[in-house]
């Protein structure tokens, strides 16, 4: 892959970054109107670990692409794939060792606090997931091209404008999905 498909990918990643967290952000809004139930209440909480991955992952990204100077570009975003993947393993690790502590609840029949953990255990589940998924789109990012480290990163002779993201979304601007009809 030539370094022009690189940025070329790198950019669509930017973009499929940026559509998740509207989409992710327009969830979580629908959510905090309606009362939660408790398998809302998971959900809910999915939504927000799924949100902020993305938001995290838009906002290393912009920062990777304002400072492109050609070869950084790949360093950066194997800067970036490293840095998820510290994240996941530390939450993964985390994770675990909460999953422990609620099957030794349970044991000692303590469930009000094994209910109380099963909760965060939803929380630290999605933001798992999250992060191994960012972790994924980033080495697909990387191995796709096989680009190494150091490559030079040209920009293509095609224009192309990346506009500026907010990260604030604002209902009036988010299309609704359709709905398929259930007969």
């Amino acid at each position: 892959m030539s370094s022009e498909s690189f940025l070329v990918r790198f950019l669509e990643l930017m973009k499929k970054s940026k559509k998740a967290v509207k989409l992710y952000s327009s969830l979580e809004k629908a959510e905090a109107k309606t009362s939660l139930s408790s398998k809302r209440e998971g959900y809910f909480r999915q939504v927000l670990e799924w949100r902020e991955a993305n938001r995290l992952l838009l906002e290393m990204l912009q920062s990777a692409h304002l400072s492109f100077q050609g070869r950084a570009l790949v360093d950066k975003a194997y800067a970036i794939r490293d840095d998820f993947f510290s994240l996941y393993r530390e939450t993964e690790t985390e994770f675990h060792l909460k999953v422990d502590l609620l099957n030794q609840l349970v044991n000692k029949l303590q469930f009000v606090k094994a209910k109380n953990l099963s909760h965060e255990l939803i929380q630290f589940k999605a933001k798992v997931e999250a992060y191994a998924a960012v972790c994924s789109e980033l080495q697909d990012l990387l191995d796709h091209g096989k680009v190494a480290r150091g490559v030079e990163v040209v920009s293509p002779e095609v224009n192309i404008e990346v506009e500026k993201i907010a990260l604030d979304v604002r209902p009036e601007n988010v299309i609704p999905l359709k709905r398929k009809k259930v007969l």
